[in-house]
């Protein structure tokens, strides 16, 4: 698209009068007609001829670029030219509204040959999947009276991954330990279930431990031998249903900062949970569910499993629609056949969907230890926790906080009777919680 510069308008300016010796009449008319062509067919000539064609320019981008939300990046492309002709270019670059940068247009002289790097500093502000599809660019004539704007065509996808820097921070004893000690190391509880050996009979042995046949086979008592079981299986559940889009306050120090989505939280924790699952030889596995299965990763190690985890849950947003939790019970009993420790991250203050959720369990309590994590906010809490009450409504809202948490409690009454913990957590610490769950049920060898 061919648009006017500024030095057109002057250009006009200077036509103006020549069109009024046009037609006064005078001698001097012809020669303001043949003045008032010449500067015409300038005009359009600098306009229609290819003195700017932009078919020569390339523009390479890279297919993914990684963001961290909150944190400063970068986003280089590359541009160059096969055109003779050196030329000051304009390059637009329209960025989600997602993703901040200081500076959407960028000027830069093309040398031939020779490639130009553009850097557009980035920080994405919403954890999320963003494609870039065009670079918009413009370039002016050889004598600046018109401007050829286009696009170019990019296939590049932005992705915006959560912050675990300060999360890291809170558990550094787990992740910042390369040597065994603090949260790493951790003391086992009990007797061993992992069977290893078979070996004799030696004098104080438990009879329970006595294997009876290979006993008979060799005319000797054998006793078998037991070790700690290292590699066991790890699933985090994230529930993106409707329930998941509601803010949660994260207060520091008593006061309260900001207020972050649920499901933002739980996808924090989720991959939190990953990397301590990492440090003690776990295996490790996600899935996410709203009215369906959305994704399912199954448990494996490694950094690189790590990333495909991550990659299955930084785009996940929450949908208007309840959990079936019949389904993807059922999807558990089916896909998962070793014992595994399946944490649930999801909002049980419905009565409905809390009801659904302790019918569904059942499928699969039995075979897997299941543990249900909760963010705990304002409005789910006993009666005279908050600091103070300014005003007669601030008693009422404390009130109903206090009915809903007392209803939370029947919940974890009845998921207790059928094996299934559950746990309440303050949005600042709900990763800390979780691990440290994780780290009891390690150490006394539930699962």
């Amino acid at each position: 698209m061919i648009v006017p510069q500024k030095r057109l308008l002057t250009v006009t300016l200077f036509m103006v009068p020549l069109l009024g010796i046009l037609f006064s009449g005078t001698p001097y008319s012809s020669l303001a007609a043949i003045l008032f062509g010449l500067v015409v067919l300038v005009v359009l000539l600098d306009g229609v001829l290819p003195n700017h064609d932009l078919s020569g320019l390339t523009m390479t981008v890279p297919s993914i670029v990684r963001l961290t939300k909150g944190k400063e990046s970068s986003l280089q492309i590359l541009v160059k030219s096969e055109l003779k002709s050196n030329r000051l270019y304009h390059f637009g670059l329209p960025l989600h509204g997602s993703i901040f940068t200081p500076e959407l247009i960028q000027s830069a002289r093309v040398h031939i040959g020779v490639g130009v790097e553009l850097n557009w500093s980035c920080t994405g502000r919403e954890r999320g999947q963003y494609s870039l599809d065009h670079l918009f660019f413009e370039c002016p004539s050889r004598l600046g009276l018109w401007a050829l704007r286009g696009k170019k065509d990019l296939m590049c996808q932005i992705r915006v991954y959560p912050d675990l820097l300060k999360e890291r921070k809170v558990m550094s004893a787990l992740f910042l330990n390369s040597q065994g000690g603090g949260l790493h190391s951790q003391r086992q509880l009990g007797q061993g279930k992992e069977f290893e050996k078979l070996r004799s009979y030696i004098p104080g042995d438990s009879f329970t431990d006595i294997h009876w046949k290979a006993s008979a086979k060799r005319n000797h008592l054998v006793t078998k031998e037991f070790r700690t079981e290292k590699t066991q299986e790890l699933y985090v559940i994230v529930d993106g249903a409707r329930l998941s889009s509601r803010t949660a306050a994260l207060d520091i120090g008593g006061v309260e900062t900001k207020r972050i989505t649920v499901l933002e939280r739980f996808v924090t924790a989720a991959l939190i949970m990953g990397l301590a699952a990492e440090k003690q030889g776990d295996l490790f596995g996600v899935m996410s569910f709203s009215n369906t299965v959305k994704s399912f990763i199954r448990a494996k190690s490694g950094k690189q499993h790590f990333q495909i985890c991550r990659d299955a849950l930084f785009h996940l947003q929450s949908k208007s629609v309840s959990p079936d939790f019949d389904e993807l019970c059922t999807f558990i009993r089916l896909k998962l056949r070793k014992r595994a420790l399946l944490i649930f991250l999801v909002n049980l203050d419905d009565p409905v969907i809390s009801e659904n959720f302790i019918k569904s369990v059942e499928l699969i309590s039995r075979r897997h230890l299941v543990m249900v994590g909760m963010i705990q906010d304002r409005v789910t809490q006993p009666l005279f926790s908050a600091p103070s009450i300014y005003e007669t409504d601030d008693l009422y809202t404390d009130l109903a906080a206090h009915l809903k948490w007392k209803e939370l409690q029947k919940v974890k009454k009845v998921l207790l009777r059928r094996g299934v913990q559950f746990r309440l957590f303050p949005n600042e610490d709900l990763c800390l919680g979780l691990v440290t769950q994780y780290m009891n049920i390690k150490q006394r060898q539930l699962l």
